[in-house]
């Protein structure tokens, strides 16, 4: 692209060889085709030269990336009377003197406080947004921080209602441990009790033999009054034997 039109003071009084046989425009940094010594704006030749087989727009002539500045055509150039680019600045003069305009420009000023005015505004709701964000994550950290500090009293608790479950567990067994060896004790008495009355049987069973021949032999016949019959009849036994 060009100097466009409404960058002119009088467009109308502007050679058609001093304009860019592509963009139409007038020249912008003009170089010059080797062969033919045509003359193109820079920017225009460049996007020719991206294509597949870059040639000259004119005589068809392979192009290359060394193209040579034409500085007569700059210098007739620089003679242009222009204008400001930016909107609301009157100034007009030479293409050449437009560059050092730039740096005194007050509506390029203007423009760019606004600019900056605007990147302020996007700053400012940025740094708000993020401050709504850093509240929000903050009130959520202090949200889980006391979750944090339930969850750890409840887990305290729980660990004292272990604990004491724990103490009763051990006071149970301890229990439970007195119990069996009480048993044990009852079992090695009964055992021990139980040995002796097996000890004491054949003295029992001796003493209920005499009792029994006692009582057959002497107080039964004493009872029937037929003692004096049992008495003979053993003498007579023991007389026959």
């Amino acid at each position: 692209m060009g100097v466009e039109d409404h960058e002119l003071v009088h467009p109308d009084a502007i050679s058609p060889t001093l304009r860019c046989p592509i963009c139409t425009d007038v020249f912008e940094e003009p170089v010059s085709c080797s062969a033919c010594q045509q003359v193109f704006c820079k920017t225009c030749i460049e996007h020719v030269l991206l294509t597949c087989k870059p040639a000259c727009p004119t005589c068809r002539a392979p192009l290359t990336k060394s193209l040579q500045p034409n500085f007569l055509v700059r210098s007739l150039l620089n003679e242009l009377h222009v204008r400001c680019v930016h909107p609301g600045c009157y100034w007009t003069g030479r293409l050449d003197e437009r560059a050092a305009h730039g740096t005194h420009c007050l509506a390029r000023h203007l423009l760019l406080m606004q600019e900056w005015k605007i990147q302020l505004e996007n700053m400012r709701s940025v740094l708000v947004d993020g401050e709504k964000e850093r509240s929000a994550m903050r009130r959520h950290i202090e949200l889980l921080s006391s979750h944090k500090m339930q969850l750890e009293e409840e887990a305290k608790v729980q660990q004292l209602q272990l604990n004491a479950k724990q103490h009763m567990l051990d006071f149970k067994q301890q229990e439970v441990d007195e119990l069996r060896c009480q048993i044990g004790q009852v079992m090695k008495q009964h055992h021990a009790s139980h040995f002796q009355l097996h000890s004491l049987f054949p003295l029992l069973f001796l003493f209920l033999f005499v009792l029994h021949v006692w009582f057959f032999y002497d107080i039964l016949p004493a009872v029937l009054g037929i003692r004096d019959c049992v008495l003979s009849t053993q003498v007579a036994y023991r007389g026959w034997s």
